[in-house]
């Protein structure tokens, strides 16, 4: 990572490239799903409950969303993973309506920061990697910035990204699988 930082770039450019413009919308689209969820909740009132659910479940799980709103990305520069990101909230903001404060504390909030953490980043990296590729299929002849240190640059700091945005997914299965259950209390039969 540290020499694909140190291509040259001083600070300011390296602030630039890892946070944009874009770089807030995943997020704003997640929280308002989440807020949507939360005003749609007329159920009862709790939906954190223990389920019996192995880390083989919750991963698979996972990661199928976070590969859908990153290859959804991709395609649509970034606008069809912001929806999926939208829908993700509208679930989460739905199942934690009914429960207390602090069922809400225990059961989900140590899991869903780093799980949530990298569903945003999977999208923000697909939109760049997205960038990308729409640069190089644009530029004329198609190999004009085929060479480019810029776009090499910016797809191997993007890898890097999605592999520590993979590894919070991974941290936040051993928590949901291990520590959650112990915190809201359910038997481990």
């Amino acid at each position: 990572m540290l020499r694909v930082l140190n291509l040259g770039n001083t600070r300011k450019d390296l602030q630039e490239k890892l946070v944009s413009k874009w770089t807030i919308l995943p997020a704003l689209f997640y929280i308002l799903g989440l807020i949507f969820g939360i005003a749609t909740h007329k159920g009862p009132t709790s939906h954190l409950y223990c389920r019996k659910a192995n880390a083989i479940m919750i991963l698979e799980a996972n990661t199928s969303i976070f590969m859908a709103i990153f290859i959804s990305g991709i395609i649509s520069y970034g606008f069809l993973s912001y929806l999926i990101l939208f829908a993700q909230g509208v679930n989460h903001g739905y199942t934690i309506a009914g429960s207390g404060l602090s069922r809400l504390l225990a059961g989900v909030v140590p899991h869903g920061i780093p799980e949530i953490s990298s569903f945003i980043l999977s999208s923000d990296i697909s939109r760049r990697m997205s960038g990308v590729l729409l640069k190089r299929l644009i530029s004329r002849g198609g190999e004009k910035h085929y060479g480019s240190g810029t776009d090499h640059w910016e797809i191997e700091l993007s890898v890097r990204l999605l592999i520590m945005a993979y590894s919070l997914l991974l941290l936040a299965c051993c928590i949901e699988t291990f520590i959650t259950p112990g915190v809201l209390g359910c038997s481990s039969s």
